[in-house]
Formats: C-alpha cells, structure tokens, sequence
C-alpha cells in the first residue's frame, strides 16, 4: 500500500441511541475512527426513487486495516458529504488494508 495515496481525512461513524429530556429514544451518530484514506469514484447511476430522481454515486474508499471492526452499519463523513457503507473486504486477507465499498446518495440532483 502505498501510503501517499491516502491523502483524504475521513471519520468513520456508528449510529448510537440517546434518550431525550421525555425518555423517547434517539438515533445519533459518533465518531468511531478518524483516519487517512484513499476515495475513488466506481460507477455513477442514476435510479428512479418515490420522490424522483436521486443520484446514487458509489465509491470505493480505501484505509489502512482498522483497529476497530468496521460494519456496513457504520458511515463514512469526507468533506460535507455521507457515504453509506454497503460491504467491507479485506482484499488480500493480509490485514494489511480494507476497502469500504460505499454509495453516496445525492437528494438534490
């Protein structure tokens, strides 16, 4: 892996709950892990969504073996922008670096 191709600072989330001041559960997200990554843009698609078009850009984002276990549960913060987590891989099962597979999904398209 070639470290200077990590060159993004991203912050992984995961989604916690909270109980506001009536004791109704809320849904938050906390920062998990903040490390350098590499972003590169897959496939851009548009699909058909209730409310319109929305466009749907998936991107494979690449970091150093974690120390935490990152899930498809988690989320990706780059930027101002969102990536939802889809599937996680370990490329060459060397715990070397890991590969989030994620889609941006853009509303305002």
């Amino acid at each position: 892996m070639n470290a200077g191709s990590l060159n993004r600072r991203i912050t992984i989330q995961q989604q916690s709950t909270s109980q506001d001041a009536y004791g109704q559960q809320l849904a938050s997200w906390t920062d998990a892990l903040s490390t350098w990554a590499s972003i590169r843009a897959a496939t851009g698609k548009e699909i058909y969504a209730a409310s319109g078009f929305v466009s749907e850009l998936s991107h494979i984002i690449t970091i150093r073996y974690p120390a935490i276990k990152v899930s498809n549960a988690m989320r990706v913060l780059y930027d101002n922008r969102i990536f939802n987590i889809q599937a996680v891989s370990d490329p060459d099962e060397g715990k070397v670096q890991t590969n989030l597979l994620c889609l941006e999904v853009d509303a305002s398209a």
